[in-house]
């Protein structure tokens, strides 16, 4: 069986308040709760991130392949990431991606969100690129490169 590890870059903080987070959060929180609670994280300034306020790794190893149901923050990025839509990536992290609804809240809320990755899933080679949220899921934008 193969495996997908990613490196995201540290994005922007978000223009976000408190209260909207909250309201976000108390509408899907389902969904919040699989991140382990940290879906929106605050650095040590009190500026708001998603996911992550650092350079952040995550792999498919770091999870089962049968989904138990509870919170695993690896898991529920690989599922945040697993909506794509458009574009083209050329891998998968295997897990199937939150309900559309879910993306074009988030994508309301936040407007303009993007993450620039590096994804090596185990073979000659690794992916680079972005993932860029849109309505309805994600939209992926990848060139595989081989190592050299």
């Amino acid at each position: 069986m193969g495996y997908c590890s990613a490196e995201l870059e540290k994005g922007y903080h978000l223009s976000l308040s408190d209260e909207e987070r909250c309201e976000f959060e108390k509408k899907y929180c389902e969904i919040v709760e699989l991140f382990e609670d940290a879906l929106f994280v605050k650095d040590d300034e009190g500026k708001t991130y998603l996911i992550s306020d650092k350079n952040f790794e995550f792999s498919t190893r770091d999870f089962s392949v049968q989904d138990d149901g509870l919170p695993n923050k690896s898991r529920a990025i690989a599922r945040f990431f697993g909506k794509v839509i458009e574009g083209d990536c050329g891998f998968s992290f295997g897990q199937t991606g939150f309900p559309s609804e879910f993306y074009t809240d988030l994508c309301n809320l936040l407007g303009d969100w993007e993450a620039c990755a590096s994804v090596n899933c185990g073979d000659s080679g690794y992916y680079s690129g972005s993932f860029e949220l849109i309505e309805g899921g994600i939209y992926a934008s990848f060139t595989y490169n081989n190592y050299e």
